[in-house]
C-alpha cells in the first residue's frame, strides 16, 4: 500500500473520521504521526515551487515599496530590514531541496514565517509615514496571507508563525519606544491574520479529507484483488 494510513483505519473508521473528526483538523495518536510524514514530504516538494512564487512576489513588493519611499534615512532602514525576509525565503527554498530535512518542514518554514511576520510588523511601524504607511500595511498584508495560505504548513503551525510573529513585532517596537497606530493594525493586520486562518484551516481538512478517501480506495482496490484471488 503507497498510504500507511490504509493498514491502520476500516472503512467504517475512515468514515467516522471524515464525517465527525475532521473539523478538529488532526488524527488519532496512531494515525496522526503517519499522515504528518507523508504531508511534510508532499509539502517540502511542492515549496520547491511555491518558493520561487513567493520570491517573485517578494520581489515585485519591494520593487513597489522601494519606489514609494522617499531617498534617506528611512530608505536605507526599510532596506536593511526587508531584505531579510528575502533572505528567509531563499533559505527555506533550498532546505526543501534536502530530503532528510523533510521531516522539519513544519519547523522551519513555521520559524522563518514568524520571523517574516516580525519583520513585517516592525517594518510598519519604524519605518512608516503619513506617506507609505498604507502600502507597508498592505505589503504585511500580503505577507501574513501568504504564510497562511501558501506556504504549504498546516493549519496549527500557520497558527503559530502568524500570531508569534506578530507578538515578537509587538514586544521589539516598545522595546525601542516606537508608536503603533492599533487601529489601522487592526485593520491590515488582525484582519489579514483571521483570512489567513480560514484559508489555512480550509487547507488543511480538504488535504485530510482527500488523504482518508485515498485510503478507501485502496481499502477497496485490497477487498477487489482478495475477491479476484477467491475467484
Amino acid at each position: 500500500m503507497k498510504l500507511k494510513g490504509s493498514k491502520l483505519l476500516d472503512r467504517e473508521a475512515i468514515n467516522n473520521l471524515i464525517s465527525k473528526r475532521l473539523n478538529k483538523v488532526h488524527f488519532s495518536k496512531n494515525l496522526e504521526p503517519v499522515y504528518r510524514r507523508q504531508y511534510q514530504n508532499e509539502a517540502a516538494y511542492e515549496f520547491r515551487v511555491r518558493g520561487i512564487i513567493i520570491f517573485m512576489l517578494y520581489s515585485f513588493l519591494s520593487y513597489g515599496i522601494y519606489q514609494i519611499i522617499p531617498a534617506g534615512k528611512n530608505s536605507t532602514l526599510w532596506f536593511s530590514l526587508y531584505v531579510w525576509v528575502g533572505i528567509i525565503i531563499l533559505v527555506a527554498w533550498i532546505l526543501s531541496f534536502l530530503k532528510r530535512l523533510n521531516q522539519y518542514f513544519d519547523l522551519y518554514t513555521c520559524i522563518g514565517s514568524m520571523f517574516a511576520v516580525a519583520i513585517s510588523f516592525i517594518i510598519v511601524t519604524v519605518v512608516g509615514n503619513d506617506h507609505n504607511d498604507a502600502l507597508l500595511h498592505a505589503a504585511m498584508m500580503y505577507a501574513v496571507v501568504i504564510i497562511y495560505a501558501f506556504v504549504g504548513m498546516r493549519f496549527y503551525t500557520a497558527l503559530i508563525a502568524g500570531w508569534f510573529g506578530g507578538v515578537i513585532g509587538v514586544i521589539v517596537t516598545k522595546l525601542f519606544h516606537y508608536n503603533i497606530d492599533w487601529t489601522f493594525l487592526n485593520r491590515t493586520y488582525t484582519f489579514s491574520s483571521f483570512l489567513g486562518m480560514a484559508l489555512a484551516y480550509a487547507i488543511d481538512r480538504q488535504h485530510r479529507e482527500n488523504y482518508l478517501q485515498n485510503c478507501m480506495i485502496e481499502l477497496n482496490q485490497l477487498e477487489m484483488k482478495k475477491q479476484s484471488r477467491q475467484l
